[in-house]
C-alpha cells in the first residue's frame, strides 16, 4: 500500500508475492481523498514495473473508490515487478507492492553463431540473468535436437535472486 502527494491517496495491492507466466494477476485498489472520502468515477492509471519497463492499464474507481485490472504475462516474461497507481496520466513511479515471476534471460540480445567443423572444438560462456528476486538452483540446459557430427555439452549452474551467472558450452565437430 503507498500513496501519491497530491489531492488523492492511492493504495494498490496485489494478492500474491508469486506467480508464474499464465496466471491471471488481479491488480486492486483505491483511491480515496486527502480527507479519507472515497473517490468514485476517477480515471487511474495502474502500473506494473519491472526492469525498466513500465505496463500501464487505465480504469476507473467505482462508487466505492475501489478499480482492479487483471494481467496475464506472457511466456517470454518474467522478473521482479512491483504495482502502484496514479490519477490518469500523471506518471507516477511510487510502488505500493510487489511479486515475481521467476524466470531468466540472456543478458544480451545479440545473435549467438558458432561455426564448427570436423575435430573443431569451440568453448564459451553466454551471460544469463535471473529476473526475479527467487533463487533459481541447478539449471540444466536440455538440448531437443543436435545435427549429427555435433558433441555438446553445457555446464549447470545456479542464480540467486537478481544474479547473472555464466552458462558455459563446449561443441565439437566429430564429422
Amino acid at each position: 500500500t503507498g500513496s501519491m502527494a497530491n489531492r488523492y491517496v492511492f493504495s494498490t495491492d496485489v494478492e500474491s508475492s508469486l506467480y508464474k507466466a499464465g496466471d491471471t494477476i488481479t491488480v486492486t485498489g483505491h483511491v480515496s481523498d486527502v480527507l479519507g472520502n472515497d473517490v468514485p468515477d476517477l480515471e487511474v492509471d495502474v502500473y506494473l514495473l519491472v526492469l525498466g519497463t513500465r505496463i500501464t492499464r487505465s480504469t476507473v474507481s467505482d462508487i466505492h473508490g475501489d478499480y482492479s485490472i487483471t494481467y496475464v504475462p506472457r511466456y517470454s516474461e518474467s522478473g521482479y515487478y512491483q504495482v502502484g497507481s496514479c490519477e490518469r496520466n500523471k506518471r507516477s513511479s511510487d510502488a505500493h507492492d510487489s511479486f515475481d515471476v521467476p524466470g531468466m534471460s540472456r543478458v544480451t540480445n545479440s545473435n549467438i553463431i558458432w561455426k564448427i567443423y570436423q575435430n573443431d572444438s569451440v568453448a564459451g560462456a553466454i551471460p544469463i540473468r535471473n529476473r526475479s528476486r527467487i533463487p533459481l538452483e541447478n539449471i540444466r540446459v536440455v538440448p531437443v535436437s543436435v545435427p549429427s557430427g555435433l558433441e555438446i555439452s553445457f555446464g549447470s549452474f545456479g542464480l540467486g535472486a537478481l544474479e547473472t551467472a555464466e552458462l558455459q558450452y563446449s561443441f565439437t565437430g566429430t564429422s
